[in-house]
C-alpha cells in the first residue's frame, strides 16, 4: 500500500487511493464511498473495467466544503 505524500504544510499531497481507504478515513464502508462516486457526490477516476480511485485532497473538499 502506498504512503501518502506529506508536503511542508502538512497536508496530504495530491495523491490517489481506493475506496478503502477513503471508507477508513470517513468511518463508511467502501461499498458507501463507491456509491458517493456513482451519484456524483465525490470524485472519482475508473482505470480499466474495474479500478476506481479517488484523490484526497478533492474528495476531502466534496464531503467537507473545502475547494479543491
Amino acid at each position: 500500500m502506498q504512503k501518502a505524500n506529506i508536503n511542508t504544510t502538512g497536508e496530504p499531497s495530491e495523491i490517489f487511493v481506493s475506496a478503502e481507504v477513503i471508507a477508513k478515513r470517513y468511518s463508511v464502508t467502501s461499498r458507501a464511498v463507491l456509491l458517493w462516486a456513482a451519484q456524483g457526490i465525490i470524485p472519482s477516476i475508473r482505470i480499466g473495467n474495474k479500478t476506481v480511485r479517488f484523490n484526497v485532497i478533492a474528495v476531502s473538499a466534496a464531503l467537507e466544503g473545502g475547494a479543491a
